[in-house]
């Protein structure tokens, strides 16, 4: 599988919403160990890996005086991050 561009090359591009990101992020909240999320029926996304590759996103969730909005935009920026492949 061939390796795209960050997942916010691909919102800026228009290859995939802005709902599927939320989702992403909606999806890793509520289930912090979830590794496949799919992006426009065309790219796989690990949010569990994509979160725990970004120490900002790691160490805000395990901040218990992080506010759920910070800790949210950390996950989101994580998943913006992130590459996702292509299916």
């Amino acid at each position: 599988m061939e390796t795209a561009s960050t997942t916010a090359d691909l919102l800026k591009h228009g290859l995939i919403a802005d709902t599927e990101v939320d989702a992403a992020v909606e999806t890793f909240m509520s289930d912090p160990k979830a590794t496949l999320f799919v992006l426009g029926n065309v790219y796989r996304l690990n949010p569990h890996a994509a979160v725990k590759a970004y120490a900002f996103a790691r160490n805000n969730l395990r901040n218990p005086e992080a506010s759920p909005g910070l800790k949210r935009a950390a996950v989101r920026k994580a998943i913006l991050l992130a590459r996702p492949e292509r299916r």
